[in-house]
């Protein structure tokens, strides 16, 4: 708890581009510190674990555009954001790929995972908020999505999802 402290201490006399270093941003997540995500940042380079555990980057998708739906489990407009999120995955198959990132705990999320109809949409798990994704972006309310350019800088944050509210704001 001491050195947690300390370092947090270190934080405030980081320049901005120290801060954004991947060596802090990971450490961040550890150290509850919440440094909130705009639209305009790059997005970090947190872990989101697939059903076999492996680990992956927002790195792995550059290049293409990436819809991020921050969810959970018995989110009835999540579940209803599904089947236009594959409508959305079918029609730009080459150029976008969409990350569902459920932030209940990694072994309840791999008993309730189902593969993927489309091969550019993706189920990942946050291990209760692990990442800090979930604090960073600020969520009030499931869905929240967040869409990122080719070259990994946030063009848009929200909440909420009306039925065809995602084909007209991608």
């Amino acid at each position: 708890m001491l050195q947690s402290t300390r370092v947090k201490a270190l934080l405030p006399k980081l320049s901005e581009e120290q801060m954004k270093t991947p060596l802090v941003q990971d450490a961040l997540p550890y150290l509850d510190v919440t440094i909130p995500l705009n639209v305009g940042d790059s997005f970090p380079e947190l872990n989101l674990y697939d059903a076999d555990g492996l680990p992956h980057k927002i790195s792995d998708f550059s290049g293409k555009k990436v819809l991020i739906e921050l969810s959970e489990f018995g989110c009835a407009p999540c579940k209803l954001a599904g089947l236009e999120i594959e409508e959305l995955c079918r029609m730009h198959p080459d150029d976008f790929v969409t990350l569902i990132v459920n932030q209940n705990g990694y072994e309840i999320w791999r008993k309730e995972v189902v593969a993927s109809a489309v091969p550019n949409k993706f189920e990942f798990n946050d291990d209760n908020g692990s990442s800090g994704i979930f604090k960073r972006l600020g969520t009030g309310g499931y869905p929240t999505f967040v869409l990122i350019s080719p070259e990994g800088i946030i063009t848009d944050i929200w909440a909420g999802y009306v039925e065809r509210s995602l084909l007209e704001r991608i």
